[in-house]
């Protein structure tokens, strides 16, 4: 898109709490303080942001504290940060479908139905809230922008017993690069997805194919989302707009 926009995001960030997002450096520094009584010291670095589609975006990260004693004594360490970023229009819209495709298809899959005949029925979801901001990866220095919280933290593939299990879950990891593949025509698998597919490949049965891995769950993901386009729309939608969904407001968007 030769017309996209750089859009500026401040992203209060903690490890209790999902990040705030805030259009403004000013207003994300008043509600640090007033909410935790803290300060800012910075900026402390540098970090990269990488997206889904390995783009890779500067950020300035400020180290925040809670009170005066932590910051005298040293141990603000964990408290956490403010992102300071930009990102294109263009490259954010990316990040809500490939958010968007795994939540549509994690909620939709996630309770048992078959992978070509599912409709949304469920009274409590799998994500508790997904999200277009950055976080921290786990085990990393790295930042990842967008994400889906699994609510019940289950490990992969420990919770997985039947074939059926693992190529559903498949499905689920490959949703996030189809729908940029239905909407844009092109995409590379984020980090994180190639990952616990490969995980998926190597724990699965003997009765699960190994291609179905490289292919058939790409192809079987295109085609559920394409079967749901109508919601996979609705909720790149409303992240684009509000950044982060959380549980009651996927709810409400999965059942329109």
């Amino acid at each position: 898109m030769s017309d996209s926009k750089t859009i500026d995001f401040f992203v209060v960030t903690l490890s209790k709490e999902v990040p705030r997002s805030f259009r403004d450096e000013n207003d994300a520094r008043s509600y640090w303080k007033c909410e935790h009584q803290g300060g800012i010291i910075g900026p402390c670095n540098l970090v990269e942001l990488r997206f889904p589609a390995d783009e890779v975006v500067k950020a300035r990260r400020y180290t925040l504290w809670e009170d005066q004693r932590h910051h005298d004594f040293g141990e603000s360490h964990g408290s956490g940060y403010l992102l300071v970023y930009s990102v294109t229009s263009e490259a954010l819209n990316r990040i809500a479908y490939h958010e968007a495709g795994h939540l549509v298809t994690g909620c939709l899959l996630s309770h048992g139905q078959p992978i070509h005949d599912s409709g949304f029925e469920c009274s409590e979801l799998r994500y508790d809230h997904v999200s277009i901001l950055p976080r921290p990866e786990v085990g990393s220095n790295d930042w990842a922008i967008g994400y889906c919280e699994d609510r019940s933290q289950r490990s992969i593939p420990a919770a997985l017993e039947s074939d059926d299990d693992f190529k559903r879950e498949a499905v689920i990891c490959c949703a996030g690069e189809a729908a940029e593949e239905i909407v844009f025509q092109g995409s590379t698998v984020s980090h994180g997805d190639r990952r616990n597919l490969e995980i998926l490949k190597q724990c699965a049965g003997h009765d699960v194919e190994p291609s179905y891995f490289d292919e058939g769950a790409r192809n079987d993901a295109e085609v559920f989302l394409g079967d749901h386009r109508l919601t996979l729309d609705e909720i790149a939608r409303l992240l684009l707009d509000r950044h982060v969904l959380r549980s009651d407001e996927i709810l409400v968007a999965m059942r329109r």
